[in-house]
């Protein structure tokens, strides 16, 4: 079963079972991979360029393709059914942001380029509620 009917499948059941609930579709995150994974941990086989002191292209973090597939998908289903939509990497600033909040200091997450900090979490959550509340004028009643 595609990704896109999963969603419909469990918002219908979610609307199935309690028919008033408000649902919430809640994007991820941005996070961030290297092509050539753990393999850049070895720094005499994948060395800095000297002239910029980056990594190669393969040992450098970006957002992975696929996850900006799933937040269409994410989107266009609560879009169809009717719910809200939360696009975490949105609020993050976009595609490409996780490096930021791993140097940040303090820092909002962890070397791994996917799992937050306590605080990362936190601001996650904050994030949310301003958006939450900052809508909540304008969902209809009984949606």
């Amino acid at each position: 079963m595609a990704l896109a009917h999963r969603y419909d499948a469990v918002i219908a059941a979610i609307r199935a079972t309690v028919p008033t609930a408000s649902i919430l579709v809640l994007g991820p995150p941005d996070m961030a991979q290297r092509r050539a994974g753990k393999r850049c941990e070895n720094a005499k086989a994948f060395p800095l360029d000297p002239a910029t002191g980056l990594p190669p292209e393969d040992c450098q973090w970006h957002t992975p393709a696929l996850l900006n597939q799933i937040i269409d998908v994410q989107r266009a289903a609560a879009l169809r059914n009717g719910v809200a939509f939360f696009d975490t990497q949105r609020a993050m600033g976009g595609p490409e942001q996780m490096a930021g909040f791993v140097t940040a200091d303090p820092k909002l997450a962890f070397g791994d380029h996917v799992h937050f900090t306590k605080l990362g979490y936190q601001r996650w959550g904050e994030l949310l509620l301003r958006e939450l509340l900052a809508n909540y004028s304008t969902v209809p009643s009984g949606k």
